[in-house]
């Protein structure tokens, strides 16, 4: 039967039962706190309940604790033909809650609520069953799946402990199996004892057909005779964040019934309890961070967060996809780009981590301010649900005007503070250090001067005239001219030759799509199309690193882009990183999922120099595999 008021479909599917006489009492309970001139009726899909008919509606009884309950017969046969030991009954209904004040009717707002129930039965006996189901007013859950209830006779045990299923939804496609799980941790020994370290509830993940809601259900050994307060706990795949839902204890309620005598359970109960109850507000932790200097050890920095009355949101993003943001303040997007790219890197993350909790021979933390506050930055990645801010960084660093520039910065303070406190080599920072060289070759003197490598942490490449990064990178490696001058002899032509003596387990690669406009006398941005792969091989284009290198190639893990038209100083970064095998889109604050067509053939550029060519890859990162 079609429900014109609210468009949703809900029906009764028996299946037959053979030889017993077989009724099924379901006991729906909501809670209202009604006033005394109003009361409650249920309307649903079945004629028992009205057939969504409001002149037909079943009214409800007011118990204590602001709750309303009706006893509905759901199901009822007799049959005569031949028994068999065990049957199966289907039940779907579909119902709301009405609120009548005054003679007004009051239509519950949300989704229909909806029970789908298998239910497994003895027909050898004949009985009545009984099943109690707790509502929540104005839930979202809508369609949940079907539920199978055991409800033939238990032998052994008198009185034995009720499965009892919660079920639980998520808003607007937020904090899906895929990467959160949902746990129920409660008051009482078997939930748990308010401990996460205890035997919690792990909910199971569930979802209808087409549906972008997930519905998160457990089955729990319960007496419902017996009262205890619980909550919700979310937790990411993604980090190591969790999050208490907010509110008051939800509570396991007593519904005073007794066990069956003809089959010695308790009647099932079902819990559908509506949505996760997100805090409006976190109270953050305390984040001040008191570092020392690298020289004297005195302590001598104070930072600490620059939000409001220390009270902070959690994360929309943290809720949708399990990872955090980060807020953009200062205008350091460039920042926000390259500290997320950096911290999906877990060795690099994890070093600079371990090294700001160490302490020295005294008692204090070693490590520079510098690591300190990245470290800071990458727990609270890690471990929160709420953006943290850069602004530590930008305060000790100061703005950069690229990624590139950025990264440079970072990395020399980072090694300064490394060296000034240990002779041991840096592993933080030689997952992407390359040692390059250079060779000039003074063509009318005949003779070459080769330079002493240096450790960079990216290399970078030319973009202009140049198709693709395979192109690029053999320009680089290629002679190029050069105009130099020598004592004694003056101007000269020279061709110098870059060389990489080793590479790294990250190739970072920054793409120069910024260049001198002499006519405009300032730097402007190189809008041309730049192609790219997924996977690189550079070893293959350097004859001298094929054996070492052979069969081993680099996939793109993160992609770092500009938008913008006039300059690379100007404009908007983020990042694409390619993590659990999906591409996320890091954009300040904001973290969405993506495709690869947006992370990566979308940041090619556009062949045609027009209005709508602005988006372009300014740095790429590979991780050898």
């Amino acid at each position: 039967r079609w429900c014109h008021h609210h468009h949703t479909r809900a029906y009764l599917l028996p299946v037959r039962l053979f030889g017993a006489i077989m009724v099924v009492h379901i006991r729906f309970r909501v809670h209202y706190g009604a006033g005394p001139s109003q009361h409650m009726c249920m309307v649903g899909s079945i004629p028992v309940l009205g057939s969504w008919s409001l002149d037909a509606c079943r009214p409800m009884t007011a118990i204590e604790g602001g709750w309303w309950e009706a006893d509905v017969p759901v199901f009822s046969r007799n049959s005569t033909e031949a028994a068999c030991q065990d049957a199966r009954t289907i039940i779907e209904v579909g119902y709301k809650y009405i609120l009548f004040s005054g003679g007004a009717a009051r239509w519950e707002s949300g989704k229909d609520h909806h029970i789908a129930l298998s239910l497994i039965q003895n027909t050898t006996m004949e009985c009545e069953e009984q099943i109690i189901i707790v509502d929540t007013w104005g839930t979202l859950i809508g369609h949940v799946p079907r539920c199978t209830l055991d409800l033939r006779p238990c032998h052994g045990t008198p009185s034995p402990s009720v499965n009892t299923i919660y079920m639980i939804g998520g808003p607007d496609c937020m904090f899906p199996s895929e990467t959160h799980r949902m746990l129920l941790v409660g008051e009482d020994t078997r939930t748990g004892a308010w401990s996460l370290d205890g035997p919690c509830v792990e909910m199971t993940p569930c979802a209808p057909l087409g549906s972008y809601q997930c519905t998160w259900m457990a089955n729990i050994p319960w007496r419902p005779d017996e009262a205890s307060a619980y909550k919700y706990v979310l937790c990411s795949k993604r980090n190591k964040a969790v999050l208490w839902e907010g509110g008051v204890n939800r509570t396991m309620l007593s519904t005073n019934t007794t066990p069956r005598s003809e089959t010695g359970r308790f009647p099932p109960v079902l819990h559908m309890e509506g949505l996760f109850r997100v805090p409006e507000t976190l109270r953050a932790p305390p984040d001040t961070i008191v570092t020392s200097d690298a020289h004297t050890g005195s302590h001598d920095h104070d930072y600490t967060l620059p939000e409001k009355n220390n009270f902070r949101v959690p994360s929309r993003s943290w809720l949708a996809h399990g990872y955090v943001g980060m807020i953009n303040t200062f205008a350091n997007c460039s920042i926000n780009a390259v500290v997320q790219m950096l911290y999906h890197m877990a060795p690099f993350r994890d070093t600079i981590i371990s090294r700001a909790e160490a302490k020295n021979e005294s008692g204090l933390l070693s490590a520079g301010p510098v690591t300190l506050q990245l470290a800071a930055i990458f727990k609270e990645l890690r471990d929160g649900c709420v953006a943290p801010s850069a602004r530590r960084l930008v305060t000790t660093i100061g703005l950069a005007e690229d990624p590139h520039e950025f990264l440079g910065l970072l990395c020399y303070y980072i090694r300064d503070e490394h060296v000034a406190h240990t002779t041991e080599p840096d592993t933080a920072l030689s997952l992407f250090q390359m040692e390059q060289s250079y060779t000039t070759r003074y063509e009318p003197a005949n003779f070459e001067r080769l330079y002493p490598e240096e450790k960079v942490c990216s290399l970078s490449l030319v973009v202009e005239g140049l198709p693709d990064l395979k192109s690029s990178f053999l320009h680089y490696l290629a002679p190029t001219p050069v105009d130099l001058s020598l004592d004694g002899v003056g101007p000269v032509q020279a061709h110098q030759t870059s060389s990489l003596s080793a590479l790294p387990s990250v190739l970072v690669i920054h793409l120069k799509r910024s260049q001198y406009d002499p006519v405009a006398h300032k730097e402007v941005k190189v809008t041309q199309r730049f192609v790219y792969p997924t996977t690189f091989d550079p070893a293959s284009l350097m004859p001298e690193m094929q054996q070492e290198h052979k069969g081993r190639r680099y996939q793109l893990f993160a992609v770092i882009a500009h938008s913008g038209v006039s300059s690379v100083a100007s404009g908007h970064y983020y990042t694409f990183i390619h993590a659990h095998g999906a591409w996320y889109k890091f954009d300040d604050e904001h973290v969405t999922l993506s495709v690869q067509s947006e992370a990566v053939q979308a940041n090619f550029g556009s062949m045609f120099d027009d209005q709508n060519n602005t988006t372009h890859a300014y740095m790429l990162v590979y991780k050898m595999d």
